[in-house]
């Protein structure tokens, strides 16, 4: 092989690893976590001493042991560009289901910000005295700020948040930074006061909540939250429901993997492989001015000899 084809191999090569890594980082930086949760997430919960007004005998229960499961499905948005979520909560008593609640939102991708459409709806299921359950759906109006995801790269600032205990939008606002499951997470408080409900579950009633959240800023995933939820009859004279519910250690394992498997992955990808790409880069475009200047005497020889003979 003459000097000027390994050159230029070693220059081509060179060129080629360097451009490659910087675009790789780009584009992977740009798609990291653009859509968050990506797959179906289940979380179960539990409320160890809740109060609750039994709607067979009408009487209010205390000390009650109460287990939550909520689960979050994309699907399809109504909206071009958008992510779209079902989440789906049941409530049980003793394995009996007391309430379920499903409600659909579109939100943008990146941030998790709620966006307004006619897709925004809630069906919700009510359990009579004689146990049939009576389902209601209605549209969510005015559903704002983040709802099923904080944004990527989420700040210690406050955030606008969707409160699906409440049916409203509320600020979310940052506690402190802390570690949760082995990583670095920010934790935010909402509190709702009481208000009067419009909601078909129980219309009329009052309800407030006061929820922490744990989030994962990478990706701005919720790993782990903390909510009680308490709704008292319109008059005020009795509690329907007074309980805390907090996320079990397998849940909050599961949703810590998640985003340390999304992590690491945008590391390698968007940072360890580029990298190692560009010091290859570097070290071929090395070998390359070595090799010319190694070969660049005996070339210079090779065109003169002709002169020298003459």
């Amino acid at each position: 092989m003459t000097f000027f084809s390994v050159r230029d191999v070693l220059v081509a090569l060179a060129t080629f690893l360097v451009v490659g890594g910087v675009l790789t980082h780009v584009v992977v930086a740009e798609r990291f976590a653009v859509t968050w949760p990506v797959a179906d997430v289940v979380t179960t919960s539990r409320s160890v001493d809740s109060t609750l007004l039994d709607p067979q005998t009408l009487k209010t229960r205390t000390g009650v042991v109460l287990d939550r499961r909520r689960t979050v499905i994309p699907t399809v948005a109504a909206v071009p560009g958008a992510d779209a979520y079902v989440v789906s909560t049941s409530t049980a008593d003793d394995g009996k289901v007391v309430s379920r609640q499903r409600w659909a939102v579109v939100q943008e991708p990146e941030t998790g910000t709620a966006i307004d459409s006619s897709a925004n709806a809630e069906r919700v299921t009510t359990f009579g005295p004689s146990g049939d359950a009576v389902e209601g759906q209605r549209q969510l109006r005015d559903v704002g700020g983040v709802v099923t995801r904080f944004p990527r790269d989420t700040q210690a600032l406050s955030y606008a948040r969707y409160d699906p205990e409440t049916r409203r939008t509320g600020e979310a606002t940052f506690v402190r930074r802390t570690r949760l499951a082995g990583s670095d997470v920010l934790e935010f408080r909402q509190v709702e006061d009481p208000r009067t409900s419009s909601d078909a579950e129980a219309p009329g009633a009052w309800v407030s909540s006061d929820t922490t959240l744990w989030v994962r800023p990478e990706v701005g995933a919720v790993v782990k939250t903390s909510t009680r939820v308490v709704e008292t009859t319109p008059d005020g004279l009795a509690t329907m429901l007074d309980a805390r519910f907090v996320d079990d250690a397998a849940s909050i394992g599961r949703s810590s993997a998640a985003a340390d498997r999304a992590v690491d992955s945008h590391r390698l990808r968007g940072s360890i492989i580029p990298g190692a790409a560009l010091i290859l880069g570097a070290l071929a475009a090395l070998a390359a001015l070595v090799e010319g200047r190694a070969s660049w005497p005996a070339w210079r020889l090779q065109r003169r000899r002709p002169d020298s003979a003459g």
